[in-house]
């Protein structure tokens, strides 16, 4: 064989046997790799479309302006074990029971978390606060009865829907629970429908939402108040929303008197204190009260034109010193401010009969024993000797039950 054919032929062979340029390969399997990713997307995505109806209200309460960014709330359908026996015993030295959140149309239809606790070991309960006190649900979040639980929260959709939710043990954030007492309570029994717009915040600075005729279930409003942090507050002659203006960090209140369709703003002129939450109070919607903590002082407000301004804060000094405090405004005209630090020493609760210039402190009786929670159409104290009021002046004890779970 001539050296031209010899040379002719190995030139053949290398050109079949040659491996192909390194960047190629790494471009191609980038493609594929690309290609398998879109197509792992895509059958994702389908099977998100297949399951997002059995999802409540997922997407809409991705705590969007919450102060636990990426927490993805999902509920669980079930809600604790239901309560059968109606032998439900009072408290017992070795049991305590604490209410520590209510929530409810009207003070007729409220329900409460009960905190039952034996030693280190709890059960935390949903009861329904009616003329007598009654365990609904036992179980609630918790997977283990040594679990921590931080920050329960109740929220009323209806008459017989409610959701709970709260941080148990290690978890980052929330874990919203629904509760329906639709099965519990007999069909001829149970209360009509809500009329109208009844609006709902599943997330403490979560998106406002709305439940529409008493269905339970939440829908999203048209616009949402542009605000930081936002807390719904009052639903009395309007939607009252407390929070940060994006740009100063100036406490802001907006209210919709149209359903969420659109919202009016305004600011306070103070920037509150890290930690404090701000309390809004209003009888008839025009005289509004909101309490505010900035720059070591509690503030108190008044607006006399429906919140479209806000004078300066009349200064509180002899109330700086607590850590949560709430205003309650009833239909007789007077003012009452309970005031808590979280400690054995209780609440202090006070009264205004002048519109707030001056206030006097309120004891026995005629005071709660723990924070307030306003309704509809009264009031409910937390803590170990719940009570309830129509008028904020006379409060009636609840008795706890106590159920084994």
């Amino acid at each position: 064989m001539s050296d031209e054919r010899f040379n002719d032929l190995r030139s053949d062979i290398e050109r079949n046997i040659l491996q192909p340029d390194f960047d190629d390969v790494v471009a191609r399997a980038r493609s594929r790799r690309r290609r398998r990713r879109l197509n792992n997307g895509i059958g994702a995505f389908a099977a998100v479309a297949v399951l997002l109806p059995a999802l409540t209200y997922v997407g809409f309460v991705l705590s969007q302006a919450s102060n636990r960014p990426g927490i993805v709330q999902i509920g669980i359908a079930g809600g604790g074990a239901v309560i059968t026996d109606t032998t439900q015993s009072g408290p017992s030295p070795d049991i305590t029971a604490t209410l520590v959140a209510v929530s409810g149309v009207d003070l007729a239809h409220a329900y409460g978390l009960v905190d039952e606790c034996s030693g280190s070991e709890c059960d935390l309960q949903l009861v329904a606060l009616a003329a007598k006190a009654e365990t609904k649900r036992a179980g609630l979040l918790r997977k283990s009865p040594l679990q921590s639980l931080e920050d329960p929260r109740l929220v009323a959709l209806d008459y017989l829907d409610v959701q709970v939710s709260g941080v148990v043990g290690n978890d980052i954030g929330p874990t919203p629970l629904p509760v329906s007492l639709r099965p519990i309570f007999p069909a001829h029994n149970a209360p009509s429908a809500v009329s109208g717009a009844v609006p709902v915040q599943l997330d403490q600075h979560g998106p406002i939402g709305v439940v529409w005729n008493g269905k339970g279930e939440v829908s999203q409003i048209p616009s949402q108040p542009a605000l930081l942090s936002p807390e719904l507050v009052s639903t009395v002659h309007g939607w009252w929303v407390t929070g940060e203006d994006p740009t100063t960090k100036e406490v802001a209140v907006a209210v919709s008197r149209n359903n969420g369709a659109t919202w009016s703003t305004s600011l306070t002129g103070v920037i509150a204190d890290p930690g404090y939450e701000s309390a809004l109070a209003t009888a008839d919607g025009r005289k509004v009260y909101l309490l505010v903590h900035s720059s070591g002082q509690m503030l108190l407000f008044r607006s006399t034109d429906s919140g479209a301004s806000w004078p300066n804060g009349q200064p509180e000094n002899k109330w700086s010193g607590y850590k949560r405090y709430g205003i309650l405004t009833p239909q007789s005209g007077s003012i009452s401010v309970w005031l808590s630090n979280d400690d054995a020493a209780g609440i202090s609760y006070l009264r205004s009969t002048d519109a707030g210039s001056s206030f006097s402190p309120v004891i026995g009786p005629y005071a709660p024993t723990g924070e307030v929670v306003s309704l509809s159409d009264g009031y409910v104290s937390l803590g170990t000797q719940p009570s309830l009021s129509k008028d904020s002046r006379i409060w009636t004890s609840i008795a706890l039950p106590i159920v084994q779970p």
